[in-house]
C-alpha cells in the first residue's frame, strides 16, 4: 500500500536511504570491535615489523593508536583505554591485513586489556583505517600503464 501524497521518485529515494543505512549499520555491527577509523593518531611501529609467528610466510607489525579520546576496551565491563597496540598480519601477494591483537593501556601506560582477535570472528577489512594504512606502507598499488 502507497500513499498517494507521495510520488514515485521521492518513494524510491526513500528506499533507497532507507536500505543504504540498514546496510551500513549492519556492516559496522558486523565487526565494529577490530575496525579501526583513519586516523592521524594511528602510526606504525617502524622497529617491530619482522615474520609473523601465526601465520608462516605473511608478515607482522604493531601498529599504536592514541584517538585522543578513551576507548572502550571491554571485556571486561568499564575498560577504557587511552591508547592501544595493535599486531597487524599481513601479505602483499595476495593483498590482505587483518589485526590479531591489542593491547590497551590507561594514561600510565598500565595494561588495562589484551585480547586476540579470533580469526573465524566477523571482519571487514575495507572499513579498517590500520589494514589500510599497513597495506599501502608495505604493498603499494601500482598504477597499470594505459
Amino acid at each position: 500500500m502507497t500513499n498517494p501524497e507521495i510520488s514515485a521518485p521521492a518513494r524510491r529515494v526513500t528506499r533507497a536511504a532507507a536500505t543504504a543505512a540498514l546496510a551500513l549499520a549492519s556492516t559496522c555491527a558486523l565487526g565494529a570491535g577490530w575496525q579501526l577509523l583513519p586516523s592521524p593518531s594511528l602510526s606504525i611501529d617502524l622497529n617491530t615489523v619482522g615474520p609473523s609467528t601465526q601465520y608462516p610466510g605473511a608478515t607482522g607489525v604493531w601498529l599504536d593508536y592514541a584517538p585522543g579520546l578513551s576507548v572502550d576496551c571491554s571485556p571486561p565491563a568499564g575498560c577504557y583505554a587511552y591508547k592501544q597496540r595493535i599486531y597487524y598480519v599481513f601479505t602483499c601477494a595476495p593483498r590482505w591485513a587483518a589485526p590479531f591483537d591489542r593491547i590497551s593501556m590507561n594514561l600510565n601506560g598500565k595494561v588495562v586489556n589484551q585480547q586476540t582477535r579470533d580469526p573465524s570472528e566477523p571482519y571487514a577489512p575495507e572499513y579498517d583505517g590500520g589494514a589500510a594504512l599497513v597495506l599501502n606502507a608495505y604493498c603499494p598499488l601500482r598504477d597499470r600503464p594505459r
